[in-house]
């Protein structure tokens, strides 16, 4: 089970459709870590906030990680070339990583555990023991851990 200050399970995805590939949590930032959907109302509602998080908190090492795990297609190519699309016309200024996982990794490693705690969360903060302010939970729920 995943709870507050267990260590963030890595981050394990088919390929990155934006931004530079994550291999692992640096101790010296603050990570949000979003599942999220393009069918998802509230997911694409959010991405607005986390560009502006973004502008905001990039000084202070506060990074987002969009993680697209839950997109629908015959195969993950066509899954993989429909989010791109998706995303160059609806957010062509995106400023934070987005990865894409088809096989359902990500799934096992963050959702299965979480779920098993009764607490699904729709997001997760990795931080340092002090956060950078209550507006990284503006739009969703955080998990935190210390590094």
């Amino acid at each position: 089970m995943l709870r507050i200050e267990s260590p963030a399970p890595p981050i394990k995805v088919d390929d990155w459709l934006r931004g530079a590939p994550f291999a692992n949590f640096q101790p010296s930032k603050v990570y949000l870590v979003e599942f999220w959907a393009t069918w998802c109302g509230p997911c694409v509602a959010a991405m607005p906030h986390f560009v502006e998080l973004i502008e905001k908190y990039k000084d202070r090492g506060f990074e987002v990680v969009g993680v697209a795990a839950s997109e629908q297609a015959p195969t993950a190519d066509e899954a993989r070339i429909k989010l791109d699309a998706w995303l160059t016309e609806r957010f062509p200024n995106l400023n934070y990583r987005i990865a894409f996982d088809y096989t359902g990794e990500m799934n096992i490693l963050w959702w299965k555990p979480v779920l098993l705690s009764g607490f699904p969360p729709r997001s997760w903060s990795t931080a340092t023991a002090t956060s950078l302010s209550s507006d990284t939970r503006r739009n969703s729920m955080t998990f935190y851990r210390k590094f």
